[in-house]
């Protein structure tokens, strides 16, 4: 798990985002706990997707956190794995579970992270927090680039020293950094992006890591390390480059990058495309899952419908918002 301090770690209550008679369905997230799993009935669904990467270990885990909770149907519980290999450990180590491969950043807000018409300012942008797995010395060869430093604790103080450190002992350059923001601003966010030419994630290991899919939808091609937790679903020739996970080799892959920018080897609408077109599909997967289940009931509902109108994103049950729930009576 990353370098938090885990007392400034938001619970991960369930949300409910669906109600069909006497049958709940909930969606939740895993970063280590999930809270409110007494409050589920024998009827209802429950969706779990991941904020890191899922293995033996955390499976043992949601397996004796599911043996001490009886009033939790298996049969009823759906995993959503960031990847395939992720799925198998999974379908493996967690019986009586179902698994449905659907990465998380399908879910990535697409209107909001989009082409802009920007002028080009930045050769490179990095948006990570400022946490040790994030590897930011990696990047350290790179002077031409934008820093956007997020963090779970807006508090300037914690947030400003935390940042500094990161900078100071990374030898980190820059030509732009977020350093005044209290609270960083998405659209602010969404028109960095489209002001830079490549986009950096260089952790070994994590989860789906929405910041790459969010340069990827703003048409970046991203240089990333060989990584472990899903985001290299998204990757293909035509989108990404895989590099060396050193100084020397980051650098030469951001060069290579902007070469086939040049040379157009990679096109920033067919970058998006390939994204969208994939996105798609995986929440497709997802309306599947939910719309067998709901079928089981016999009752005549869409499940496609009540995802679109509620604008279903798993993401959002982190303590920040809630859904909206349909009754069916």
């Amino acid at each position: 798990m990353p370098d938090r301090d885990p007392e400034r770690i938001r619970l991960n209550p369930l949300h409910r985002f669906l109600v069909l008679n006497d049958t709940s369905f909930y969606v939740a997230r895993w970063n280590g706990r999930m809270d409110g799993l007494e409050t589920i009935g024998r009827n209802d669904h429950l969706f779990v997707f991941f904020r890191w990467l899922c293995t033996r270990e955390v499976c043992a885990g949601i397996d004796s956190l599911l043996s001490a909770h009886r009033n939790v149907v298996r049969e009823q519980v759906t995993f959503l794995a960031n990847s395939g290999e992720e799925k198998r450990v999974i379908d493996e180590h967690l019986e009586g579970c179902s698994c449905c491969h659907v990465n998380v950043n399908c879910f990535v807000d697409q209107e909001l992270f989009t082409i802009l018409d920007e002028s080009k300012r930045y050769e490179a942008v990095m948006n990570a927090g400022p946490w040790r797995y994030k590897r930011h010395g990696l990047s350290s060869g790179i002077s031409d680039i934008a820093r956007i430093f997020g963090h779970w604790d807006y508090r300037s103080e914690s947030r400003t020293s935390a940042i500094e450190k990161c900078i100071a002992d990374n030898g980190l350059r820059y030509r732009y950094a977020n350093l005044d923001h209290t609270l960083w601003d998405k659209d602010e966010l969404v028109r960095i992006l489209n002001r830079s030419r490549v986009g950096l994630i260089l952790s070994d290991v994590e989860g789906a890591c929405a910041a790459s899919s969010e340069y990827l939808l703003c048409g970046l091609p991203v240089v990333s390390t060989t990584s472990r937790g899903g985001r290299d679903d998204w990757y293909t020739t035509n989108n990404s480059i895989i590099c060396h996970a050193s100084v020397d080799g980051v650098d030469a892959a951001v060069r290579q990058a902007l070469r086939r920018l040049e040379t157009g080897a990679f096109r920033p609408s067919a970058i998006r495309r390939s994204h969208v077109v994939r996105a798609e599909a995986f929440r497709e997967r997802f309306t599947n899952c939910v719309q067998e289940r709901i079928d089981r009931l016999r009752i005549s509902f869409d499940a496609g419908s009540h995802l679109r109108r509620v604008r279903f994103d798993p993401r959002r049950a982190d303590g920040l918002s809630r859904f909206d729930v349909e009754y069916f009576v």
